[in-house]
């Protein structure tokens, strides 16, 4: 968490907490082996049911990103109207 929260890198950590490589082994193990998941859906579930939520939710949302286009740029793209900008089909 403090790599992602500082925006620091891996040899950064601070003095008080164990070496670098340590703290990265223990992450990447967690990561190959699906614990961080676990500990994210067990997080979420927790959350949500404290908030008088149903455990797993049951709609998502998702938002695309409009990017600025040269006038070089020989692909097709489209017109987002919201954000009034070209953006990527």
């Amino acid at each position: 968490m403090y790599v992602v929260v500082q925006g620091c890198k891996w040899r950064d950590l601070p003095g008080d907490l164990p070496p670098w490589s340590t703290v990265y082994a223990y992450f990447r193990n967690w990561r190959n082996d699906g614990t961080w998941l676990a500990i994210h859906d067990r997080l979420r579930s927790w959350e949500r049911v404290s908030r008088g939520r149903q455990e797993s939710p049951s709609e998502a949302i998702v938002d695309s990103q409009s990017v600025p286009t040269a006038t070089m740029v020989h692909e097709a793209v489209g017109y987002d109207v919201a954000k009034q900008t070209k953006r990527w089909d």
